[in-house]
């Protein structure tokens, strides 16, 4: 038995593996998933490998389905949700719809109407991400991109208002804070519960909130995690996934 950690070499986060890595008692192994993609390494995969993903992108829905059409047995952490293959847009409209409160989507047709700034951010889950603080901008921004490649959001941040980021980390059913922060109340169990049972039981991701007057926001569920600032979450991934502890 051995795990997998994929990662690129365009976001690398070698780092963030090595220290699951560190804590695993079986055997474990950090692939670049563009030299798994030039080695065609699917034809390698054994019914008793688990992988974990720790990157995004198209890269990784390729790989998952050459993995799947070669071996259907060995394990795949968010093995469903990879199966779907989620835009970040639809993410953020499918965990809306469970009842968990997400910044406005902002059709390009309601844009004379938008209190800027607004936020245009890409559909992959490693893509561009910026504010707009005129309508001109977003124009002559879609006159260069494709407009389905990006979708528009509310800003629940401003610059005169106090409010509150911090992350979350969930796995095997559990919260947790970075390192050295309070730990959270039921109330942030309940939504990182909510977005699990969302995205066809997610098991292990990291959610970032902010907190306004107005409550508390999901601006973002990354699925691929490396848990890099909380060893309570590292410690829970690896003994429920890895290790196999009870």
């Amino acid at each position: 038995m051995r795990l997998l950690i994929f990662i690129s070499k365009e976001d690398d986060f070698y780092g963030s593996a090595k220290r699951i890595q560190d804590i695993s008692k079986i055997n474990c192994d950090i692939v670049y998933i563009e030299d798994f993609i030039n080695e065609m390494g699917w034809n390698k995969i054994t019914d008793f490998d688990i992988i974990y993903f720790l990157c995004n992108g198209e890269k990784v829905n390729y790989s998952f389905k050459k993995i799947m059409s070669m071996n259907k047995k060995c394990e795949i952490i968010n093995r469903e949700y990879l199966l779907k293959n989620y835009c970040k847009l639809l993410v953020q409209q499918k965990i809306n719809k469970n009842g968990v409160l997400t910044p406005k989507i902002i059709n390009v047709s309601e844009i004379d109407n938008v209190k800027f700034p607004i936020f245009c951010k890409q559909n992959s889950h490693t893509g561009i991400v910026f504010k707009a603080y005129t309508k001109r901008t977003i124009m002559e921004f879609f006159q260069k991109f494709d407009l389905t490649d990006f979708y528009l959001e509310e800003a629940v941040t401003s610059d005169l208002k106090k409010h509150n980021e911090f992350k979350a980390y969930f796995a095997n059913g559990n919260v947790y804070p970075k390192d050295g922060e309070n730990s959270f109340n039921d109330y942030i169990k309940d939504i990182c519960v909510k977005i699990s049972n969302s995205l066809y039981e997610l098991q292990a991701f990291s959610v970032d909130f902010i907190e306004n007057d107005n409550g508390l926001y999901v601006i973002d569920v990354n699925v691929a995690s490396g848990f890099y600032m909380s060893t309570g979450a590292r410690k829970e991934f690896v003994k429920k996934y890895v290790n196999k502890e009870k």
